[in-house]
């Protein structure tokens, strides 16, 4: 596009009146806010995370209880008091004291 056709173009742009906006104006602080005060109720109780919050609780007070009642051979071992080779060994034959 030249510049002679992109001149006329913003001209005629220029020349056009502006849109009627009454229309979409008219009570528009009124409608704002309705639809602030719908969505408040929309939104009213707890948020998600609080309502989960008590399925939270559960699922840690269950793993406590599965980790404090697990068998002694099932516990994790103390890799610091033990070598990698002697742990590996007795890993692989299950012969964990």
């Amino acid at each position: 596009m030249n510049d002679d056709a992109l001149n006329q173009l913003l001209a005629r742009a220029r020349a056009a009146p502006p849109p009627d906006t009454s229309r979409s104006e008219f009570g528009f602080e009124t409608r704002l806010l309705a639809n602030l005060r719908a969505e408040r109720l929309r939104g009213t109780g707890l948020p998600l995370a609080w309502k989960l919050c008590p399925w939270f609780a559960a699922v840690v007070a269950a793993l406590a209880v599965w980790t404090f009642t697990q068998p002694p051979d099932l516990r994790p071992l103390s890799i610091a008091s033990q070598s990698d080779d002697l742990l590996l060994t007795e890993l692989l034959t299950g012969t964990i004291p």
